[in-house]
């Protein structure tokens, strides 16, 4: 019932909800009022957010699968790509991508009357090889050699620092820093607040991967570490 809850990118963990209202006139349970809800977080191993979506009396479809589940895929989505969170399912899993259509195409009311088709084609689905998509193998794979300058979209302070040279562009007014080896410099992000961080991490070029809330208490790759551009960080927060 929460196929249409789904998101893209994300692991996502929740419950649906359909209550009947009590009609006051007879104190009796309406047939025709309801209350459907969908709550939920995500990601799954590491939630960033909790989301809860409850609507009063829909009109027309009134199950919490149907109405809220949507709202509530819809949010998550937004929230997440705001807050910059690190994607933790790839884009091209073929289950997902399965749930996700037979939902967007209003067959997944079919599909749960009908389990044996949906289990067949789900099969058929994982029997399907696709590469293997973790953070380590990210993270560790050696970082091929440098052919040529790569021109990234920030610039460090000062001249010659860190292994990087600072130059303008002839054509443009903006800045660009050129790497010229052993990877970018991890900002120092302990002691700001997890939006901070996020924002910091974005523009210095990394991913932050956000545990706990309040404020940054320990971090790995520590300050000052070289890492390849596009890597993560791992942040503590304790409040």
């Amino acid at each position: 019932t929460g196929k249409r809850a789904l998101l893209e990118g994300y692991s996502v963990a929740g419950k649906t909800g359909t209550a009947q209202k009590v009609d006051p006139a007879t104190g009796n349970y309406s047939r025709s009022q309801y209350i459907a809800s969908f709550a939920g977080f995500a990601p799954v191993n590491n939630p960033a957010i909790t989301v809860a979506v409850i609507l009063d009396s829909p009109a027309g479809p009134h199950e919490g699968g149907q109405v809220a589940a949507p709202v509530f895929g819809r949010i998550t989505q937004q929230i997440l790509a705001y807050l910059n969170v690190t994607r933790d399912v790839p884009l091209t899993d073929k289950r997902r991508l399965l749930l996700r259509a037979s939902a967007a195409t209003g067959t997944a009311d079919m599909a749960d009357s009908s389990s044996d088709r949906l289990g067949e084609a789900l099969e058929t689905a994982e029997m399907t090889p696709q590469p293997s998509y973790t953070e380590e193998n990210s993270l560790n794979k050696p970082s091929p050699p440098i052919l040529a300058a790569k021109a990234l979209p920030f610039a460090a302070d000062g001249t010659n620092k860190a292994g990087f040279l600072r130059e303008k562009s002839k054509s443009a007014s903006a800045t660009v820093m050129v790497e010229i080896e052993g990877g970018l410099a991890a900002p120092s992000l302990l002691g700001m607040p997890v939006r901070e961080a996020l924002e910091v991490a974005e523009e210095s070029g990394f991913e932050l991967d956000v545990v706990g809330s309040g404020l940054a208490r320990e971090q790995q790759p520590p300050p000052g570490a070289r890492i390849s551009p596009g890597g993560h960080i791992v942040v503590q927060f304790a409040r």
